[in-house]
């Protein structure tokens, strides 16, 4: 373990820790966090009771409590010593729980020792009023248990790592494809994967992320039926319902969007770990259905939703500019497509005589185009293959010539401009 491949950056103490160098106190922070205070309780008047009992007891019963010492510390302090490689919790310790276990008992076998009747009587009602909170905790807070702190923490879900592997998605995926009437929904989360298929998340006040799985994974959980209904590859603006993790920083953002309510809340203690926006009026079935020979105007502002980046944040009459040398468009390709045409204007007045375009993609290669008139280019692209349900189509375009008006003495505009976007239409 100290010498695993890793290099996963975590939430503790609401500090972005990584998980190769962590502090001699993750796992003891650990461990007292989400283990019932009674248990530590016992625990530590097991150890106490061990000392002091030992001398009197034979040799066997000596032998198996220093047993259950060892197996409990001895992983705990190889860890530290050998800064081992853990992450999200104290999973990889868990073995050592049974020996935490005995020695709680061992505690509670000390006090009973004791014969003082009224101590016993305030332990017997300690340990039934533990239990049977911890029973009702479990059956309230049922199937997300599993998410349990006790009350030392009082703002874990914003301190330490929760439901790192996004298992709680599931429930959520299911409310919506049961509760939805469109045949098609898009979901998107904040958690999200960059180009390199690396899984983000972001955290206010911090450039670091954390691993935390997203709510695609847990898409495979659903049937195979209920999986065809959601569509898991728009943007942002182009998803129907958004996942958020509590403590994102556009939780707040979501609130303020009068195009979004809260759909679903997962909790946990009574707290929430992840909340769900749904879109009042779905995307899907209306722009979002792209069709063959029907035209995408991109005057419409809707329309920015496969603007990805690269593009001005203000549609005008005719389309939209792009504003920077890279450029990119996510577009859902309707089934059947074997290419696609655009209609673009070009940046060019003098001294600016044309403009270079570059365009390439996972599925298109390097394609060159030069532009030397203001309106009515058209660009056709064809598409390797003939589309399928579901894909999507990611132009990546580069404009070396890309100028603002206010460089070329023409206004006091600093857009970098180079193409202006009309239409695109799938044929």
């Amino acid at each position: 373990m100290s010498k695993f491949r890793t290099n996963l950056n975590m939430l503790f103490f609401g500090e972005i820790t990584w998980s190769g160098n962590l502090p001699w106190f993750y796992i003891p922070t650990w461990i007292t966090i989400t283990t019932p205070l009674l248990y530590i309780f016992l625990f530590f008047i097991g150890i106490f009771g061990i000392t002091v009992t030992n001398k009197k007891t034979i040799f066997d019963e000596k032998l198996q409590d220093y047993l259950f010492l060892i197996l409990f510390f001895g992983p705990i302090i190889l860890v530290v010593v050998l800064n081992s490689v853990l992450y999200n919790g104290w999973r990889h310790l868990y073995f050592i729980y049974p020996s935490f276990i005995y020695l709680c008992v061992r505690g509670y076998c000390f006090i009973l020792s004791m014969k003082l009747k009224i101590l016993l009587n305030i332990l017997r009602g300690i340990v039934i009023f533990s239990l049977s909170t911890t029973i009702y905790w479990m059956i309230k807070d049922h199937p997300y248990q599993y998410l349990y702190f006790n009350s030392l923490p009082k703002d874990w879900i914003r301190q330490f790592d929760v439901d790192y592997w996004g298992v709680a998605y599931k429930n959520s995926l299911q409310k919506i494809v049961d509760k939805s009437f469109a045949e098609k929904v898009s979901i998107f989360s904040n958690v999200y994967y960059d180009d390199k298929g690396n899984a983000l998340g972001e955290f206010p006040g911090s450039n670091s992320t954390v691993w935390q799985r997203t709510p695609f994974e847990s898409v495979l959980m659903l049937s195979k039926i209920d999986q065809e209904k959601l569509i898991l590859h728009r943007t942002e603006e182009c998803s129907d319902y958004i996942f958020l993790i509590i403590k994102s920083h556009k939780y707040s953002e979501y609130l303020k969007k009068n195009e979004f309510e809260i759909f679903d809340t997962v909790q946990s203690g009574g707290k929430s770990v992840y909340v769900i926006f749904k879109r009042k009026v779905p995307l899907e079935g209306g722009l979002l259905n792209v069709k063959i020979n029907q035209p995408i105007v991109f005057s419409d502002p809707n329309t920015s939703c496969f603007l990805s980046k690269g593009w001005d944040n203000n549609h005008e009459s005719w389309g939209i500019w792009s504003s920077t040398n890279q450029a990119r468009i996510l577009l859902p390709i309707p089934e059947g497509a074997m290419g696609m045409r655009m209609d673009i204007r070009g940046f060019v007045s003098p001294p600016m005589q044309e403009q270079v375009i570059e365009i390439a993609g996972p599925d298109i290669p390097l394609q060159k185009y030069k532009i030397n008139k203001f309106d009515s280019n058209i660009i056709q692209i064809k598409l390797p293959f003939p589309a399928s349900k579901n894909d999507v189509l990611r132009m990546d375009i580069t404009l070396p010539n890309a100028r603002s008006p206010k460089q070329l003495g023409l206004s006091e505009d600093t857009r970098l401009l180079g193409i202006g976007l009309k239409s695109i239409t799938f044929f």
